[in-house]
């Protein structure tokens, strides 16, 4: 059976312009052209969740909500099986 990768999900973990470049840019993601934009956006939102393997962000959901426990369970919930 492989073994399924270890990713380590933070609610809230310091990032740079450029971990969130480096990931738009593997999806291809015009964004990505705007790093410091993305940043600014990503700062100001109440809840963002990411997967990082080591020191390089893999993954993150952006959520809307009203910082209520079961919805922040769920996108964890979600992060993780996308993993």
């Amino acid at each position: 059976m492989k073994k399924r990768n270890e990713y380590h999900i933070y609610r809230y973990k310091k990032y740079t312009s450029k971990d969130l470049q480096e990931l738009f840019q593997v999806v291809g993601w015009l964004s990505a052209d705007y790093p410091e934009r993305l940043k600014k956006a990503l700062d100001k939102r109440e809840t963002v969740f990411m997967a990082w393997d080591g020191k390089k962000l893999v993954g993150l959901v952006n959520t809307i909500d009203d910082s209520e426990y079961i919805k922040c369970r769920r996108c964890m919930e979600w992060l993780y099986l996308i993993f």
